[in-house]
């Protein structure tokens, strides 16, 4: 199998090199590493040419939103598996976390994809984060791992790529929640899982910038509008550098 490592980005300069470095920690796993760029207006493009395998940049009609940028992504991709991870995400020992996915879905075929434990940065974590993070990690354990739903953000997702294929990519039309949407797509071919043993490490810009209350408000929101009304509550995220 071959692994193609997804990256969406949006003037991205500031993170996607450390990002990009991060990845090249990888020699045990065949891989790709793809930058899907939505036109940014700083370097990101100029950065991610000197370390990613491909940069694809969108050209089309349509307002881009991340599920538009993730599917041109994929349609580059010769991998059989598919990791997308944020701009501003570390796989924390990368080598290892790539390969112990791996072994996962070669020992298990019934799983379709899989998402990771999450946390923000040791040095950059509040309290709250860690408290927060944790109860995310949880809801994540149960609606995967126990009741078999789906769910997961959209920090990591792996997936194999004939399921992305037979659930036809993420929901173009879903400005935001189209990461859990698919997973719960995903949950009624196949099995998901989040794994705890490995991890994905963020600077938490979001909650830190609006603050937790808010950011959960806003993702409940969305959740409820994505489960019951197929559709997204917001109309973008605020981008937040």
């Amino acid at each position: 199998m071959k692994l193609s490592i997804i990256i969406p980005t949006l003037n991205e300069e500031k993170y996607i090199e450390r990002t990009l470095k991060n990845l090249k920690q990888i020699h045990s796993i065949e891989h790709e590493i793809i930058v899907a760029d939505t036109n940014s207006k700083d370097r990101t493009r100029e950065i991610a040419k000197q370390y990613a395998d491909k940069v694809v940049v969108y050209d089309g009609t349509k307002k881009p939103n991340a599920a538009i940028i993730r599917n041109m992504g994929a349609k580059s991709a010769e991998g059989d598996v598919l990791l997308f991870q944020d701009s501003d995400v570390l796989l924390k020992d990368a080598d290892h976390f790539v390969t112990h996915a791996y072994n996962v879905l070669e020992k298990h075929p019934e799983i379709v994809a899989l998402t990771v434990a999450s946390r923000v940065e040791p040095e950059l974590e509040t309290l709250a984060d860690r408290i927060m993070y944790w109860i995310i990690n949880m809801t994540f354990v149960l609606s995967n791992n126990i009741f078999r739903l789906g769910g997961a953000s959209g920090e990591c997702q792996i997936i194999r790529k004939t399921a992305f294929e037979k659930v036809q990519g993420y929901n173009e039309a879903l400005p935001v929640a189209e990461d859990n949407e698919i997973f719960q797509k995903l949950a009624r071919i196949g099995r998901t899982r989040i794994l705890m043993d490995i991890l994905t490490l963020q600077p938490g810009r979001r909650p830190h910038a609006i603050g937790w209350p808010r950011l959960l408000l806003q993702w409940q929101v969305n959740w409820f509008m994505m489960t019951f009304r197929h559709k997204s509550a917001s109309s973008e995220w605020d981008e937040i550098r």
